[in-house]
């Protein structure tokens, strides 16, 4: 919700600068103050990116997806307090700011790439983060203890230890819920954002019991979403923003209106017509063409002749 009401608000300052200039300099003045708001939103976003977190550079979707399958990745998720601190809280923090920006700017961007991957960076820092001061996990546990309660459901026992392995497979599903959950609040879909996610994922990392657990969660998170915009009492009623509307012709080309404008290329062109007309009088065109008009004429006057047949020879 804080995204989509910074977003709205940037919108309004770019066409607002964008009004205020063609209010003073005419279009096209207005033109190049739009493009230029719009250039530093973009390069407030670029230079977030290359300085603070270079992997954010794409939408997240290739590393989300090879995280939830299984795989490795130390720039987007990891598992030591310290690299956690040091790449995921920046990580998450940048690809929100940058997902503004981006928006903002007006760039065609699709927000369901990083919004996805913000889902589960957010379920991973509920999973992983360190809530108090003396550095104990409040939610890690509990992670464990849903895990040992599946390995008694799945092999008939309770190890003494949760191994690794299982906690990062109770991880990745928990990330799953929270890319669904992503779907489901920007695009009021909760079927959407179940979907997304199952053909995110293979079947390995799908059981299937998660297929109602992500169901349960993304039906909250729609109700939450619509609570939210209720709420705040905003023009928005939902998260997408953009929308079409028909206005009247407020600008014009010129600083001092239309009317001016177009009184302005009269003058021109009735000024250039006299020139032209000066011209010609001054020059020796005019009396060049009565000349010849009369030179014409006496050529013209001849005596009149009888028409006859000519003498052919037999």
């Amino acid at each position: 919700m804080c995204m989509i009401l910074v977003i709205q608000f940037l919108v309004r300052l770019k066409f607002h600068s964008m009004q205020l200039a063609m209010a003073q300099g005419g279009a096209l003045i207005g033109i190049l103050a739009l493009m230029g708001v719009s250039t530093a939103y973009a390069l407030c976003g670029v230079c977030l990116i290359q300085l603070c977190a270079p992997a954010c550079g794409g939408s997240g979707i290739p590393e989300n997806k090879a995280f939830l399958n299984g795989g490795a990745m130390p720039n987007l998720y990891s598992a030591q307090p310290e690299e956690f601190s040091e790449a995921c809280r920046r990580t998450l923090g940048v690809r929100a700011c940058t997902n503004v920006l981006a928006n903002a700017a007006g760039f065609p961007v699709g927000r369901e790439g990083p919004m996805v991957t913000m889902g589960s960076n957010l379920a991973f820092l509920l999973c992983r983060l360190d809530f108090n001061t003396e550095g104990e996990r409040l939610i890690e546990p509990l992670v464990r203890e849903w895990a040992a309660r599946q390995l008694v459901r799945v092999e008939g026992h309770r190890g003494e230890l949760v191994d690794e392995h299982r906690l990062a497979h109770s991880t990745r599903i928990s990330c799953t819920v929270g890319g669904a959950c992503a779907i489901a609040v920007i695009f009021n879909a909760p079927f959407g954002g179940l979907l997304y996610m199952f053909e995110e994922v293979t079947s390995l990392a799908w059981p299937g019991e998660l297929t109602f657990r992500v169901f349960v969660a993304t039906m909250l998170c729609s109700i939450i979403s619509y609570g939210l915009c209720y709420v705040s009492g905003s023009e928005i009623t939902e998260f997408v923003i953009y929308a079409e509307t028909s206005q009247d012709k407020t600008w014009h080309w010129g600083a001092s209106g239309r009317e001016k404008t177009s009184r302005r290329w009269e003058e021109a062109w009735n000024g250039t017509l006299e020139d032209i007309q000066n011209m010609v009088n001054k020059s020796d065109i005019k009396s060049a063409f009565y000349r010849y008009i009369d030179e014409k004429s006496k050529n013209n006057k001849s005596k009149p002749r009888i028409l006859g047949l000519a003498n052919t020879p037999c």
